[in-house]
């Protein structure tokens, strides 16, 4: 935590209590809105709790000649060359280092059957999992981004394509307390939404998902927000 989260924290503190116990009653709503959001921030910065956050992502369609079960062993061991490899029935479960860290992936290989009734490689799942602070969200999100492009380009060397379709971005949550009575008095499970064309979100008892075309900036600080807000 640096010198300027502390001095965040010490005066957001502060004015919290002070807003929140003198000025709130008297406040607009659009303002009290605004310092609720920062009360609950402040209280996800200090709160030592860990959030399950899932990056998923799929490859480009794949053009193999070979049938699955030689493709996913190709692959299998193509990645064994420079990562720690186990596997779980088709799946692929890989060890990536990233910097002092080790980033867990798990590759699912997505088949589809040809006019000779033969399972070949359609494409594949990459699944990233992994559980951290608030405050770490964003460098966990990275970590996971730098392990992709570990991952790629080991598999670019037989001609694999990059991971570019499917992006979601999921975080586990206990529950979303803002909207659990919502869904308990629907019969509704999500609540979703366009954000703009191909940026999508859901919401559920305990999950926010976030589907855009990549993880930029825009979409973690969104993430982060949703969290603080739901949350």
């Amino acid at each position: 935590m640096t010198i300027e989260d502390i001095l965040f924290i010490v005066v957001g503190v502060l004015l919290s209590f002070g807003i929140q116990y003198f000025l709130m009653p008297f406040l607009p709503k659009k303002i009290q809105h605004i310092a609720t959001y920062y009360k609950k921030k402040i209280s996800k910065i200090l709160n030592f709790s860990e959030i399950e956050i899932n990056l998923v992502i799929k490859t480009e369609q794949c053009k193999m000649d070979e049938e699955l079960d030689q493709t996913v062993n190709l692959i299998k061991t193509t990645l064994a060359s420079q990562f720690s490899v186990t596997t779980d029935n088709t799946n692929l479960i890989i060890k990536i280092p990233v910097g002092n860290k080790i980033v867990d992936a798990t590759l699912i290989p997505m088949h589809d059957i040809d006019d000779d009734d033969t399972m070949k490689l359609e494409a594949l799942e990459c699944r990233f999992i992994a559980k951290c602070r608030y405050t770490k969200l964003e460098s966990t999100i990275r970590d996971f981004r730098e392990a992709q492009k570990k991952i790629e380009g080991v598999l670019r060397t037989i001609s694999m394509p990059e991971f570019k379709n499917g992006l979601s971005l999921i975080c586990k949550l206990k529950s979303l307390h803002e909207i659990t009575g919502i869904l308990e008095n629907t019969s509704f499970e999500i609540m979703s939404g366009e954000l703009s064309p191909g940026k999508q979100f859901e919401l559920s008892k305990n999950e926010i998902t976030l589907y855009d075309n990549d993880v930029n900036d825009e979409m973690i600080s969104l993430a982060k927000k949703m969290i603080v807000m739901y949350d």
